[in-house]
């Protein structure tokens, strides 16, 4: 534990708690509280290490068998952890800093849970830590200043036209030092419709293969919590008890 990294967000007494994760952002959001971010979306390679040492299932998850259970693919591709997409392309053989995608909600929710951390909060499309986050506390539509600007986040204006390492776009980073929250791969929160494996959850900020209107910091997509896409990653964050 320690600061938590950078202080950033709106107007305020600065974030601060010694039992904050190291290595997270400290925002201070529209209600006043403070929130501790990830800077940057959960990789494949820290995704696998998560995944190899066996970490127990949360109490609310014990439906979710594995983390790693190639099941859960849903349409094509989608190179989870484990999988093998059908060019025949193995997981493992991709870049280790791109963002992990394929994993459901349950999966995205043990990786936080077992580094103390929880799934970002997030209520309505323009309400909630994580559209406050995004936007700089509702003052921008995008991580940056201004209207719709082609190619700075990773969107269907971007010329990548799949998925890039996390990080890897400084002009897609928000005045508190968050990047990829608009593009890349859209991120699971914590707002769900049911505590069990039926209903769905949030998914926030679209991916590279979304338009500007979805790949925003209001863009939010209901999504089955038991399936993995391979546009759908996440990032966690944490907040004082």
């Amino acid at each position: 534990a320690g600061s938590g990294g950078a202080s950033g967000g709106s107007a305020g007494a600065a974030c601060e708690d010694k039992n904050a994760p190291v290595g997270m952002v400290s925002v201070r959001i529209q209600d006043g509280s403070c929130l501790w971010i990830d800077p940057k979306e959960a990789t494949r390679a820290e995704y696998e290490s998560f995944r190899t040492a066996a970490p127990a299932k949360p109490s609310n998850c014990d439906w979710n068998k594995s983390y790693d259970a190639p099941e859960k693919k849903q349409g094509s591709p989608c190179l989870g952890p484990g999988e093998v997409d059908d060019a025949g392309a193995d997981a493992a053989t991709l870049p280790g800093n791109l963002p992990v995608t394929c994993v459901d909600w349950c999966d995205a929710y043990g990786f936080c849970a077992a580094a103390a951390k929880t799934l970002c909060p997030g209520t309505l499309a323009k309400q909630g830590a994580w559209y406050d986050v995004c936007s700089s506390n509702g003052q921008n539509s995008y991580p940056y200043l201004g209207n719709h600007s082609p190619d700075f986040c990773n969107d269907s204006s971007s010329s990548a036209k799949a998925l890039v390492e996390v990080g890897s776009k400084p002009s897609c980073k928000t005045a508190s030092g968050v990047y990829d929250m608009v593009g890349n791969a859209s991120e699971w929160t914590a707002a769900c419709s049911t505590t069990g494996q039926a209903g769905t959850c949030d998914s926030r900020g679209g991916n590279y293969n979304d338009n500007a209107s979805l790949a925003a910091c209001n863009g939010a997509v209901a999504v089955a919590k038991d399936v993995g896409l391979a546009g759908l990653g996440f990032r966690c964050c944490w907040a004082a008890k």
